[in-house]
């Protein structure tokens, strides 16, 4: 009698795992749908948060090609924040700078440029407000 029932135990256990198998559903937080980037602008303390396409845009840029010890001297007028990182941005010439791993780049004129048309439409007039401090 124990080996019958131990027999259909181990029946009706098999039987689960195999009814289980194909009955995945993604998660709602998959690797695919990454976090949306926030931006900040340093001088005026306003946030933006892009959009989906914008985000995808802007990721592109942010991802690679960041060089080891390049970082530059000059005031940062916005803070990327995604994926939590935070990249300061100077938009006249482009420059990415990661402080916290001490690395930077350059953007490609086109990237700069499309990246600065999605600044100036969140910003609107106070996209390419930079505040000097008087010596």
């Amino acid at each position: 009698m124990k080996k019958l029932l131990a027999l259909l135990l181990a029946i009706v256990f098999c039987l689960g795992v195999f009814v289980s198998c194909n009955d995945e559903v993604p998660s709602e937080s998959s690797s695919s749908e990454k976090e949306k980037i926030i931006i900040k602008h340093f001088y005026n303390k306003q946030e933006i948060e892009l959009d989906e396409q914008e985000s995808t845009l802007v990721r592109s840029f942010l991802e690679s090609g960041y060089e080891p010890g390049r970082l530059w001297d000059c005031p940062k007028t916005y803070t990327i924040c995604f994926d939590g990182c935070s990249i300061e941005y100077e938009f006249e010439e482009g420059l990415l700078e990661d402080g916290y791993n001490s690395r930077g780049k350059v953007l490609s004129e086109d990237h700069r440029e499309q990246l600065n048309a999605i600044l100036k439409k969140h910003f609107g007039d106070s996209w390419n407000q930079v505040k000097f401090e008087s010596q």
